[in-house]
Formats: C-alpha cells, sequence, structure tokens
C-alpha cells in the first residue's frame, strides 16, 4: 500500500425549516471537518497520478438550499454551497510539496444549481412534465505538483440540462437532454517535467 488510511472528525450545526403553508422549504447547515492522514492524488516525475497521505486538512463551509412551489404543479429548487478546504499543515510527500494553506485538489470554493419543474393536467389520465437545471462548479486545483512544477488550474464550468414528458399512473415516457451547451469541466491532468 502507499497509503494509509484518514481520519475525520467532523462538526455540524444546522436548521430545516417548512413555511405553514408547506409552499417553501429552507435548509442551511455549516460545518467544520478537521482531518487528520488526508488521501490525496499526486503525480510522480513522470505524471502519473498515485494516492498519498497529505498530513493534516481542514474543510469549513456552508450549504443552503430551499425549494418553493409558487403556484401549482410549478416547483422551483435552488441550492448554493461554499467550501474552504486547504492544508493546515505542510506537505512534504513523497514527490508533492505543498505548503500549509494550499486548496485541496478538486475542491470548489463555490458551487450550486438552480432548477424548476412544471408539471399540468393533460386529457383525462394524462400529465405532462418540464423542466430545467443549471448547474455550477467553481474553480478548482488540480493534484499538488511536483517541486519546481506549478499546480494545474481547473477553471469552473457550468451545465444546463432540459427535460419533458407525458405520463399516466403507472407509465411515464421522458425526453432528456443533457448538457446542451456542450460544458466540458475538467477533473483530471497530466503534467511532464
Amino acid at each position: 500500500l502507499t497509503f494509509g488510511p484518514d481520519r475525520v472528525v467532523n462538526y455540524e450545526v444546522g436548521i430545516k425549516s417548512d413555511l405553514p403553508n408547506h409552499r417553501a422549504s429552507v435548509e442551511v447547515a455549516a460545518y467544520w471537518i478537521d482531518w487528520k492522514d488526508v488521501q490525496v492524488q499526486e503525480l510522480n516525475a513522470l505524471g502519473i497520478s498515485y494516492i498519498d497521505n497529505a498530513g493534516s486538512a481542514v474543510s469549513k463551509g456552508v450549504e443552503a438550499s430551499a425549494s418553493w412551489r409558487p403556484i401549482q404543479g410549478l416547483q422551483i429548487d435552488a441550492a448554493l454551497a461554499y467550501d474552504d478546504a486547504h492544508l493546515t499543515a505542510d506537505l512534504p510527500a513523497r514527490g508533492a510539496v505543498a505548503p500549509n494553506g494550499d486548496p485541496l485538489p478538486l475542491s470548489p470554493r463555490w458551487s450550486g444549481n438552480l432548477a424548476a419543474d412544471y408539471r399540468f393536467s393533460l386529457a383525462g389520465p394524462w400529465s405532462g412534465v418540464a423542466g430545467a437545471e443549471w448547474r455550477h462548479v467553481g474553480q478548482t486545483q488540480g493534484s499538488f505538483a511536483n517541486p519546481g512544477l506549478p499546480r494545474f488550474v481547473h477553471p469552473a464550468y457550468d451545465v444546463v440540462n432540459l427535460r419533458a414528458g407525458i405520463g399516466r399512473p403507472g407509465w411515464s415516457l421522458d425526453a432528456y437532454a443533457r448538457n446542451i451547451g456542450d460544458s466540458r469541466g475538467q477533473s483530471a491532468e497530466i503534467q511532464l517535467g
């Protein structure tokens, strides 16, 4: 094995609330995670990735979500997350080197989504649905780099999905258009040097 187990202590506080008429609900949570022997992806001198323990880190942030039903059949959902995930000790690992305070790989500072679905009656037992979703993932840092090499930056990206369908009790037909803008989010990198 090239790495050992990690240990986590998680502190979280939050609230969930429904408005009296059940037309809206809100959830908010704040968290603080102390993380020891963090397992992180690193790159060796040939650009090949591997997993190693990175000492200690912290992840602290806030997540919020809400649902709103302004009229019959329409539901709007939104979520927003802020996460500050970084090393709390220098990383002098076998290959990569990173100072205290460096962001953890692939941890966006901001992310969120907004979605809407509208359900409506058609003839007899038939009903229809139409919906759209927008999702945002903020910029992230790539794997911890070897000495002398810069860390790769994964740019922020947005994805839009659409759907429509018809159905009746016990049966439905749905059509989806996923990632209609052909957005390309990067989740890995190769560094040579």
